[in-house]
């Protein structure tokens, strides 16, 4: 300790009779010691034991003491204090608590003391070439691993989903999680999965590194040992062991009952692979305490990866075992942090925001500005170093392109997956849309009161009289019931019979009837998976009902079906596109290249103006998961539908087509006109009743008066 203190803050006197002193004891002691063994005591050992010491007291790593003895700059890296608890509760830790003791009570302290990494360029500030040293944990890992510990300790099955940015380290910190159990507890197994081979032996070959060097570490303490590493596994002493796997292996998975499993980079797995090895391996760890599964990616794509983020922060999770969602954004890391140059700030010191600039500012759908560089900073609580380095990355590293950026350093877990389809209607939109949905005023059945109900019967329309028969599993929903003298207007989506891959299972899509009020909002829904030829049925009847509403139905594909089966009632209050032809061709919209995104885009004009039109939850989540791909398509995002957009689109076009866009203008309501002229008059002069009134003037009376005022 005394020469540690020396060489960290020079030889003052009293340093130097302390290590005087210190000297002395140590050889006395060696002396007294070897008098009794009748061998000489071992320099290393009493070195390594002083150093053990030394650990405990002081709580640095071997090799930043290695450094301040050698005289080298130390690595200098605190250890960092957080909110959560990443140490084991154990009894009251005293000085006589030994270093292995303390590795295994102290996550943060097994990893500063056992575990070495490789350093990036200006990960650690002291070496900011690069290098190679102590894997010291920092805060956004220690309050992950927190999380993991509290809720293991808590006794629940730990169950976490981790969406990140690039290069914060979390699946090594993971790792190190995973290691520091496996010597603790014996047969504790962890099937580790991640998408390449290359990675695969990377990590294998780091854990191999950290189990031998905890072994050399400590020789004369009774700590696991690499019994096996050969192939895709290692195996411990104590029994514990981790195992190792590919995506892209023939059979990815494993037979062995494991008791954490690790899945990283999911999105950049093969096609389907992420869904099968859900299916196939999670089923069988148990719901107990002490079983873990941790999901951790950045964002690449909307497959199976996101479905799960999806329906976790959704909270379509129920149970012991439902997952925890974890976001850490780009900002969590000091590594993003560039100091600005004098050029950045103004005369009086402010930093220069560019607040114009559409590359750093965020905009909404349309490409207008919705928030500035500054209202940013501000909304995320950045400093001008993590301002000014997300603004330098997007424009050099990134070309200009925001969307780039925020897929691999996300501020948010909607930046995350901007880069795979922007939202069509905005987030905005979307959530006011969400907030805006109602409850059914009625669930139902939908069917003719006379009996004819073969959907390959089709009658004359006159002959048919709608009934709703009210059913909780019905396929109708109504809003608001059919108003007298109001017309209505009915578009609908034919099912084509796709099959939609879900984090559930393949799911197909299905035939939807949206009928809207003049105004465009909407007032009842049929959904249901109805064959193409027997929705002609339900369009009679559901049209029918609401006073003879006006009908478009797409007609591509199969949507010709089902007009070959509606035109049979001989009902004509149809949508017919303009051209020239017989009214059969030109009934009902054919969406093609050239007018679907117009349509979606009038609808999309619509619905900022007036959100609560739509009411319906299913229409609701599919506006929320309608994007724009990369090709500039709209469509819906993978694993979701699009039908009931669809069909309120073409019910919507038509209410535009024929009525036009209603903007109603709202003038303030005048002061209601008083019965008695008189009293008005007074009133208007500020004149009480029974006032007197000194220097009247008659004069200030007009015929003007009495009928200008208010």
């Amino acid at each position: 300790m005394a020469e540690l203190r020396i060489k960290e803050g020079g030889p003052t006197p009293d340093l130097l009779e302390e290590q005087e002193i210190a000297e002395g004891q140590v050889a006395t002691l060696r002396e007294f010691v070897e008098s009794f063994t009748d061998k000489p005591m071992s320099d290393a050992a009493l070195e390594a034991q002083a150093v053990s010491l030394v650990i405990v007291k002081t709580g640095r790593s071997p090799q930043e003491i290695a450094y301040i003895l050698q005289g080298k700059t130390s690595p200098g890296v605190s250890r960092v204090s957080s909110g959560v608890s990443a140490t084991l509760p154990t009894a009251n830790r005293n000085t006589e608590t030994t270093p292995w003791q303390r590795c295994q009570e102290d996550y943060v302290f097994f990893c500063k003391m056992v575990l070495e990494i490789i350093w990036r360029p200006g990960l650690n500030a002291d070496k900011p070439e690069g290098g190679y040293g102590a894997f010291i944990v920092n805060e956004h890992q220690i309050r992950f691993v927190g999380v993991l510990i509290d809720q293991w300790l808590a006794g629940v099955p730990v169950r976490i989903i981790l969406l990140k940015a690039r290069q914060l380290g979390m699946t090594t910190a993971i790792l190190a999680f995973w290691a520091w159990l496996m010597v603790q507890r014996s047969h504790f197994v962890v099937f580790f999965m991640i998408d390449k081979d290359p990675h695969m032996y990377e990590k294998r070959d780091m854990l191999i590194h950290w189990f031998e060097s905890l072994e050399k570490l400590f020789p004369n303490e009774d700590v696991p040992t690499v019994t096996s590493k050969g192939g895709k596994r290692i195996v411990l002493s104590n029994g514990s062991k981790i195992l190792f796997e590919s995506a892209y292996s023939p059979n990815p998975g494993t037979s062995e009952m494991v008791h954490g499993i690790h899945l990283s980079e999911k999105p950049k797995w093969p096609k389907g692979r992420a869904a099968l090895v859900d299916k196939s391996l999670l089923p069988g760890l148990p719901m107990a305490p002490n079983t873990f599964v941790i999901d951790e990616s950045t964002a690449q794509g909307m497959e199976e990866f996101y479905k799960k983020w999806d329906r976790v922060v959704n909270g379509k999770e129920e149970g012991i075992n439902k997952t925890t969602a974890i976001f850490l954004s780009w900002y969590h890391s000091p590594e993003y942090f560039v100091e600005p140059p004098d050029s950045c700030y103004d005369g009086h010191g402010n930093f220069i925001y560019l607040n114009e600039d559409d590359e750093v500012c965020e905009l909404d759908e349309l490409g207008v500005i919705e928030t500035t560089e500054e209202d940013f900073a501000k909304k995320y609580s950045l400093n001008d170093g993590q301002t000014y380095w997300r603004r330098i990355t997007i424009k050099n590293t990134y070309k200009g392109s925001q969307q780039d950026f925020n897929q691999e350093y996300p501020t948010t877990p909607d930046h995350a997956w901007a880069a795979f389809g922007t939202l069509f209607f905005g987030s905005n939109l979307a959530s006011k849309i969400i907030k805006a949905v109602q409850e059914p005023l009625l669930i139902g059945s939908l069917v003719d009161k006379n009996g004819n109900n073969d959907p390959s019967k089709i009658y004359s329309h006159t002959r048919y009289v709608p009934q709703v028969t009210p059913d909780r599993t019905g396929y109708l929903r109504i809003y608001e019931r059919p108003k007298h003298g109001e017309e209505y207007f009915m578009g609908g989506d034919v099912s084509e019979g796709k099959q939609v891959e879900t984090h559930s299972g393949m799911d197909p899509d299905s035939s939807v009837l949206t009928v809207a009020d003049i105004t465009g909002k909407v007032v009842a829904q049929l959904k249901g998976r109805v064959k193409p030829e027997d929705l002609a049925l339900s369009a009679i009847l559901l049209a029918i009902l609401f006073n003879r509403a006006w009908v478009n139905i797409e007609r591509n594909s199969v949507g010709e079906a089902c007009w070959v089966m509606f035109k049979q009632s001989g009902y004509n209050r149809c949508y017919v596109r303009s051209g020239n032809g017989p009214y059969v061709d030109r009934a009902w919209n054919k969406t093609m290249k050239n007018n679907r995104k117009t349509m979606l885009i009038e609808m999309r004009h619509h619905l900022r103006r007036n959100p609560d039109h739509v009411v319906d939850a299913d229409l609701a989540h599919e506006v929320s998961k309608f994007v724009v791909n990369k090709d500039g398509k709209p469509e819906a995002m993978s694993g979701e539908h699009d039908d009931c957009v669809m069909a309120y689109m073409h019910a919507w076009h038509m209410v535009y087509d024929r009525v036009g866009v209603r903007i109603e203008v709202v003038d303030p309501k005048p002061d209601p006109k008083p019965d008695d002229e008189f009293m008005s008059l007074l009133a208007y002069h500020g004149v009480e009743l029974g006032e007197v009134i000194e220097d009247f003037d008659p004069d200030d009376f007009t015929l003007k008066d009495i009928f200008d005022y208010p």
